[in-house]
Parts: structure tokens; sequence; C-alpha cells
């Protein structure tokens, strides 16, 4: 090592020494952390509501498997969005001020935009801070305030708490009917009607699942509104262990697929390319050559 190095060396190990000297110089203490806005911790929730001022309410429940939706309509809930809600029981209290006294008018308290329910403990959400963005709680006799970043879950269409898989999770499907097509599982093989002149078990497959995998850009209420799909035109999806199949309205084929569940009251909006997957037998790539290759040549082609 040369001098030029350990000179270097010297002068870092001189300003560490100094900073731990400056750190742990009696009577010195770190800023302690803030406080966090509950002592809920997110296990503990099993339901959560949210009251809106514009909007209708939201109410789900822990499941076994997950989160459901229960108002207002029932359907399995899409885990990033409840785990959104879950955080806000864990989300630090930048300041906390006792609300006797206070115009809670002042504060966008006296008619919240949005309440939140974690259990019983309810969150009342205010206005914005003038100064820094944040967001004033209140919580039993306290307004407090945080980033200001849960908010706008809270006020969003309920439709973004619903899963955007088509399908439970765990669902086996046993039976799907298309447009034109019926297939059926007997015996662990899939059986079609009407049979197509050429078809192979892989294209069945992948057509098959494509639904059991099936998930949307995005979930929005149904509209009752045709664009461009034929009348009356659906599908069911007979799933094992169900007495009844379920049933998607197609309601648009073109830009995108919009498939609609009528009995939710929601409808499921999937890119051009998956919906060409779901919707049709799509020809086997190996079976194709070999079809071509088999095909006799016509007696008047060229030859070089």
């Amino acid at each position: 090592m040369n001098k030029r190095n350990a000179l270097n060396l010297g002068l870092l190990a001189g300003v560490v020494a100094l900073g731990l000297i400056t750190w742990l110089e009696p009577g010195h203490k770190p800023k302690p952390k803030p406080p966090k806005l509950t002592a809920l911790k997110p296990a503990q929730v099993q339901d959560i509501r949210i009251v809106r001022a514009k909007g209708k309410d939201i109410a789900l429940k822990r499941v076994d498997d997950g989160w459901q939706m229960q108002a207002p309509v029932t359907a399995p809930a899409n885990d990033w969005q409840v785990q959104s809600l879950l955080r806000v029981a864990k989300t630090e209290s930048l300041s906390a001020t006792p609300a006797s006294g206070l115009d809670l008018a002042t504060y966008g308290l006296d008619k919240p935009a949005a309440r939140l329910y974690l259990n019983k403990l309810e969150l009342d959400f205010g206005n914005r801070t003038p100064l820094d963005d944040r967001r004033y709680v209140l919580i039993g006799n306290t307004i407090h305030t945080i980033q200001d970043v849960a908010y706008y879950h809270l006020i969003g269409r309920y439709t973004r708490y619903i899963d955007t898989r088509l399908l439970p999770q765990h669902a086996k499907i046993e039976g799907l009917t298309l447009p034109g097509m019926k297939l059926t599982l007997d015996k662990g093989k899939w059986e079609l009607q009407p049979k197509p002149a050429r078809y192979s078990a892989d294209a069945v497959s992948r057509l098959v699942e494509a639904w059991q995998y099936a998930s949307g850009l995005s979930v929005a209420p149904y509209t009752k509104v045709k664009h461009g799909a034929k009348k009356d035109e659906e599908v069911q999806v007979r799933l094992a262990g169900e007495k009844a199949p379920l049933v998607f309205r197609i309601v648009a084929r073109k830009p995108d697929l919009i498939l609609a569940r009528p009995d939710l009251g929601i409808e499921y909006h999937l890119p051009q390319d998956q919906a060409k997957k779901m919707m049709t037998l799509t020809a086997d790539i190996a079976t194709t050559k070999a079809a071509v290759a088999a095909k006799p040549r016509g007696t008047g082609a060229r030859t070089p």
C-alpha cells in the first residue's frame, strides 16, 4: 500500500470515529420513530368496511382462502387492494392532536368523505393539510395526520376491490360451452360437440387453460350495453362440485373482449390476444403442417 492510500484510509477512519463519538456521546438519544396509527395488526383484521359520501359502500370479510367482497356485490376480493387497506392500520401517525374543542369542519372531519372500519375501529378521513399534503384522520377523540396514500383507495370505484380473475382460484373446469362449441370432461378426456374435422388434444387443453387462468385487465359495473356482440351470446363454465354453471354474457368482442356476469352486476375487460385463446380452438402448428404436407399437389402446379 502506498503512502497516499494509507493517508486516505487514515482520514476515513478518523471521520468514522468522530461520527461514532458524536452519536454515542452522553445524553444523545436517537430520534424516536413516529407511533403507529392503530394498535391493530393486519392479521387481526377480519372485517373491513368503507363508507363513502359518494359511491356505494364496500364490505369485505376474511375467509379461509383470502378475502370476499360482501357488498355491494358478492365476489372474490382483489387481494392487492385489500392489503392496501390493511396497511393503514400500521401506517405512521405523524402528529396527534386532541379533537376536543376543535371545529371538525376545519379539517373536513364533520362530514368525512370516507370512513374506514377495521373490525369495529372507525377511522374518519378528512381534508389534506395545507402545507405538507398530509391527510387528517380522526380516531376516537384524536386527530392524526398521515401520509396521503390510503385516501384514494377509499374513494375509488368498488369494482377495484373485485378479483380480476374470472374463476375462483382453485376451481376445476368440467364443462365449457362456447358459441358453436361444447366441451365436456368425460373420464379424464375432453369430448367436443360438434367434433371438428381436425383438432389436437393440446389445442383443447390450451383452450381450457385459457379459461382456467383467465384474468381481466379491469372490472367494471355491468352496463348492459352491447358493443357489436350478437344478442344473448354467452359462455357457460361448469365447475367441479357446483350444480349450476357460471354464465358469462358476451358484451363485446372488439376491440377488447368484454364478458359480463349479470348475476354479480359486473363485467370483465380482456385484451384481444387473450380473447382469441378463450373463444376459439386454435389450430395446433404441428397438426397444421402435417395436414399441408399430406395434401396432394394439383396437376396444374408450376415447376421451376
